[in-house]
C-alpha cells in the first residue's frame, strides 16, 4: 500500500501515526515531491515510477472525486471512490462507489 496524496509530508505522518495506519504504507508520495498536483496525470506517472507498480494493476481509493478518482480514470488506474457525502449522480462508475471502508474488503 502507498499514499498518494496532494497534502503535506509533516501533516501526512502526523495523521497517519495519530491513526496507527503508517506501517502499512511502504512509501508516502506527494505533490510537494515534484510539483504537481493530483488530478494531473504526471503524479500518477510519478507514482507509478517512485513504486515501481503499474497503472493497469493500481488501484487509486480516494474521497476526492475529481483529484483521486477521475484523475485515475484518466490515466488508465482503478479507482475507488470513497463516497462519503453518498454524493450522487457521478460523472462516471468508478470501480467501486463505497461509503464505508469495509466495502473495500469486498471488492478486493
Amino acid at each position: 500500500l502507498y499514499i498518494l496524496s496532494n497534502g503535506f509530508r509533516e501533516l501526512q505522518e502526523q495523521k497517519m501515526r495519530s491513526a496507527g495506519v503508517r506501517e502499512y504504507f511502504k512509501k508516502i508520495i506527494l505533490s510537494e515531491d515534484i510539483g504537481v498536483l493530483k488530478p494531473y496525470p504526471e503524479i500518477f506517472y510519478f507514482a507509478m515510477s517512485a513504486t515501481q507498480s503499474e497503472l493497469k494493476t493500481s488501484l487509486m481509493i480516494g474521497d476526492n472525486w475529481k483529484n483521486d478518482v477521475a484523475g485515475a480514470k484518466n490515466v488508465g488506474m482503478g479507482c475507488i471512490y470513497y463516497n462519503i457525502k453518498k454524493e450522487a449522480p457521478l460523472p462516471f462508475k468508478p470501480s467501486l462507489d463505497m461509503k464505508d471502508w469495509k466495502e473495500v474488503k469486498t471488492f478486493l
